[in-house]
């Protein structure tokens, strides 16, 4: 029997920090059904910033528009609260840090056509129908 307890965070328990920046903390979670989630918690200074707020809520909203197997999509945000988060898809992996660390920063010829991709699927998305 486990005696580890878990975090809960709305409907969503965190099992695991996977990440940290400037804006807050990426944990792997799982949702009411135990299927794995990606949880970015706020930290509480941004939380705080009201401007830090709009943007999060504006960045939740361009990331609901874009369908992409390359963007993780976005399943659940609470961003009223006074633990504003945002829930996406998890995707299994290395880290950007771990690939950069191990094979250097990424060169200009493999990375060109990754940015003109995320601009075709950006621009596609944000179009009126």
């Amino acid at each position: 029997m486990s005696t580890q307890t878990y975090e809960h965070l709305g409907p969503y328990r965190m099992v695991r920090k996977i990440g940290e920046g400037g804006m807050g903390v990426a944990h792997l979670g799982l949702d009411a059904a135990g299927r794995e989630v990606a949880i970015k918690v706020l930290h509480p200074h941004v939380a705080a910033d009201l401007k830090a707020r709009d943007r999060l809520f504006r960045e939740v909203e361009t990331m609901r528009r874009v369908r992409s197997s390359y963007v993780a999509e976005v399943l659940d945000a609470e961003l009223s609260g006074a633990r504003p988060y945002v829930v996406t898809r998890f995707a299994p992996g290395r880290t950007l840090e771990d690939t950069v660390l191990s094979g250097g920063r990424c060169r200009r010829t493999r990375s060109s056509g990754w940015r003109r991709g995320c601009a075709r699927r950006w621009w596609t998305s944000t179009r009126p129908a």
